[in-house]
């Protein structure tokens, strides 16, 4: 497929062999795929956003002030020397993003009259939208983020889920560029748009909290950090644990502190960052004769000697692991975890990585 695309005012032609449609909620991407948008507009929920300039407010935190009219926000934009402007706009309230009602707003809301604004550099009249992709893909096209998904930014949930989708698939394309089976963006849309429906909830259900409150609900936990987000069932998530086990393949893989390698103390995720994929070996036999290029293994030993050796030094790793003496652990590039043998099961785990490249 190809596009065209203005580089330094002058158009060019790009060709590739897939297209992966991270184009916000009015995605061009997924009009041209024909991909349904389904959802609804909540007219009656309105904000004025906008990145301005102000006097008379020191850009050292968020500010924010609750009024029976509705929420007003000036939040400093780090590198900027604006601020964005956020103003709820009730049924009867002047919707009109210009500087003077702009103006007016934070002298109702504020209680001050020091706060001088200048005219917007960017200005826009927000509606709440709740609105899913029919689908993820179509042949090969690709939706991520706000192009997939678009709901109310209560909850805070609308970067971290674009940001998931969008390691769930680069990681696949990668891995299918040098060579996996192309079956594996297959997995793509089965693991990620099941998370949107219970993202889409709890942002709803945030919203009516923030429009009762005329605030912003601050409460965090699993569901808001997304921690909980797992790919149980997934084609991708093979283990031998049985449906008592608290820890699962498809689970994000935990941390855990007070490793000791050869180079000194260390925690776990230090040690997979990078987009690689890596296998923990408790202490089976040696996993794989050959292990696939990219492949990084970690040992859990006694008393590390060598590049990839661990100790457990304080039992973290096994607790959160559930390990025994054999297990062999797969984490996938995404930080969740693709395998669990506690048999240490070798072939299982060579089929498992045949399959994923």
């Amino acid at each position: 497929m190809s596009a065209v695309v203005v580089k330094g005012g002058e158009a060019e032609t790009v060709t590739a062999r897939r297209l992966a449609g991270c184009d916000g909620g009015h995605s061009i991407v997924r009009k041209q795929a024909g991909i349904a948008f389904e959802g609804d507009t909540r007219e009656e929920v309105r904000m004025i956003v906008a990145d301005v300039r102000v006097d008379g407010l020191d850009r050292d935190a968020w500010h924010m002030w609750r009024h029976e009219e509705g929420l007003l926000g000036l939040c400093p934009l780090p590198s900027t020397d604006v601020l964005q402007y956020q103003a709820g706009i009730a049924p009867g309230q002047d919707p009109e993003p210009g500087l003077a009602n702009m103006q007016e707003i934070p002298e109702r809301r504020s209680g001050h009259t020091g706060i001088r604004l200048h005219a917007p550099e960017w200005s826009s009249l927000w509606r709440a939208n709740v609105r899913l992709a029919d689908r993820y893909r179509e042949g090969r096209v690709f939706l991520a983020g706000d192009a997939a998904h678009i709901h109310s930014p209560a909850g805070g949930q609308g970067m971290n889920t674009g940001i998931q989708d969008a390691h769930n698939l680069g990681w696949k394309l990668a891995a299918v560029a040098k060579g996996a089976s192309p079956a594996l963006l297959d997995s793509y849309e089965a693991e990620r748009r099941p998370v949107a429906p219970g993202v889409l909830a709890l942002s709803n259900a945030r919203l009516e909290q923030a429009l009762e409150e005329k605030g912003i609900p601050t409460r965090r936990d699993a569901s808001t950090m997304q921690l909980n987000v797992s790919y149980r069932g997934s084609a991708l998530a093979r283990d031998d644990r049985d449906e008592t086990a608290r820890l699962r393949a498809g689970d994000r893989a935990p941390d855990a502190t007070g490793l000791t390698t050869a180079e000194g103390e260390r925690r776990l995720f230090d040690l997979t960052r990078g987009g690689r994929f890596t296998l923990l070996n408790f202490g089976a036999p040696t996993a794989v004769a050959v292990p696939p290029a990219g492949l990084r293994t970690l040992h859990v030993v006694g008393r590390p000697t060598g590049p990839g050796d661990i100790a457990d030094t304080e039992g973290h790793l096994t607790g959160a692991y559930g390990a025994a003496d054999r297990t062999l652990v797969r984490i996938r590039p995404d930080g969740h975890i693709g395998l669990i043998s506690d048999a240490g099961d070798v072939s299982a785990l060579s089929r498992y990585l045949a399959t994923m490249g």
